[in-house]
Formats: C-alpha cells, sequence, structure tokens
C-alpha cells in the first residue's frame, strides 16, 4: 500500500517488511501521536483459520512483557480496497 493510506486510526509512513502472515509498515498514530510498527494480514489471508492465527499472535504478544518483544498497543480490522484486513499495531 502506498505511503498516506489510512488504516484505521493509522497513517501509512513507509514499509518495513514482509513476511508469511503478514506485511509491516511504519505508521503515524494521531491520539497519541506517537510511529507505530503496524502489522496487517496479507491479503491471501482469508480463511478463518488464518485471521484467527493472526488475532492469537497479537493476543499472545500482548501479554509477554520483555525488552525484546515489541509492546503491541491495539488490534482490530479495517476495510481497505473493499475487503476487511485484520492489523495490529505494536512499538516500533
Amino acid at each position: 500500500l502506498p505511503a498516506g493510506t489510512e488504516v484505521g486510526p493509522f497513517r501509512l509512513l513507509r514499509l518495513l517488511g514482509r513476511g508469511g502472515m503478514g506485511v509491516v509498515y511504519a505508521a503515524e498514530q494521531a491520539q497519541p501521536a506517537r510511529t507505530v510498527a503496524l502489522k496487517m494480514a496479507r491479503a491471501g489471508l482469508s480463511s478463518r483459520s488464518a485471521l484467527r492465527r493472526f488475532e492469537n499472535e497479537s493476543a499472545i504478544l500482548a501479554r509477554l512483557h520483555h525488552p525484546s518483544i515489541a509492546q503491541v498497543y491495539a488490534a482490530g480490522q479495517a476495510e481497505l480496497r473493499g475487503r476487511t484486513v485484520a492489523w495490529f499495531a505494536m512499538e516500533l
């Protein structure tokens, strides 16, 4: 997705990387004002079980507290290009 795209309460800044489950962007959050890493489920992850695994990842990460693990700030879904996309925001 191009820089400037709105995903829920975030505005994409740049692509950081791609993996098997998702795509990670640097994104800007207006309230509170901060830059986050925004992970979004890949376009091909539309099955129920794949989305459940993606959502479980954010839930597990949110419960972990360690200096080497990024803290999860928020999770949700957004409408993008006619489809619902799961996302979660974490510290960059």
